[in-house]
């Protein structure tokens, strides 16, 4: 009898450790799939988040274009105007709360800038060298956004 209880408690441990293992086993896997649960589910939002920033800014871009002072700025290539009508749209489009801290960037066709509405003094610089979407732009003639990593911040 003793010789079974021996052999049967060796095998209620064998299965218990085994048991055990599957179980670790399972958790381990229960956590990872709760991280890459995490993980998949704030990358959409965040693709969900730049998506909408990306058609409000096209959608901002595109009313300004058909603005009529706008309009004028282009044509007068005036720097001291369009800087105005930069200001002015800033101070509208920054009573909307997520729109606070925009900036305007006006430029030509030649993609010299005219305008930043952040910074009086720096215009007339040639944006071709590093503001790649602007080439692109200026090639196919579409309207396009996204995020582009400039000297003074990101577009």
């Amino acid at each position: 009898m003793s010789k079974l209880f021996k052999i049967l408690s060796l095998f209620i441990f064998v299965c218990f450790v085994v048991i055990a293992g599957f179980y670790l086993h399972y958790l381990q896997n229960q956590k990872e799939q709760n991280i890459k649960k995490y993980f998949d589910f704030n990358s959409e939002l965040m693709s969900k988040s730049l998506e909408n920033e990306r058609a409000n800014s096209l959608a901002i871009a595109i009313l300004l274009s058909k603005n009529s002072n706008i309009i004028s700025c282009y044509q007068k290539q005036n720097h001291e105007y369009c800087m105005d009508v930069a200001k002015d749209f800033v101070g509208i489009l920054s009573q909307v709360p997520s729109y606070k801290n925009i900036n305007i960037h006006m430029h030509n066709a030649q993609t010299q800038s005219l305008a930043r509405s952040w910074d009086e003094n720096k215009f007339g610089d040639n944006l071709s060298g590093f503001r790649y979407m602007l080439n692109d732009i200026k090639r196919n003639m579409q309207p396009v956004a996204g995020i582009e990593v400039g000297r003074c911040g990101y577009l």
